[in-house]
């Protein structure tokens, strides 16, 4: 696997003290570029998740370019997420 995900931080509502959302990075390993700041929403359980996510292997094909593993990295993320939030 030639991507990794970094957690940047979480995204978090003044107003209410709740967290929104993990923000996170796809960075291309050889090139160490990163792409796709993105967030990643998990209601109140996204200071959880941003933890849980750092451990979350997600195996991206062979021969994308880093937009496409990008977006197919975002989409398994964000099905992780909503799975997480179900699941609680």
């Amino acid at each position: 696997m030639n991507y990794k995900v970094e957690i940047k931080g979480v995204r978090q509502d003044h107003q209410t003290g709740k967290f929104q959302a993990a923000i996170a990075v796809l960075v291309n390993k050889e090139t160490s570029r990163g792409f796709l700041p993105g967030y990643f929403n998990s209601g109140e359980d996204a200071e959880r998740f941003a933890i849980e996510i750092r451990n979350i292997h997600v195996e991206v094909p062979s021969g994308l370019s880093d937009r496409k593993a990008a977006d197919f990295v975002c989409e398994q993320l964000c099905n992780i997420a909503t799975s997480q939030k179900n699941s609680s």
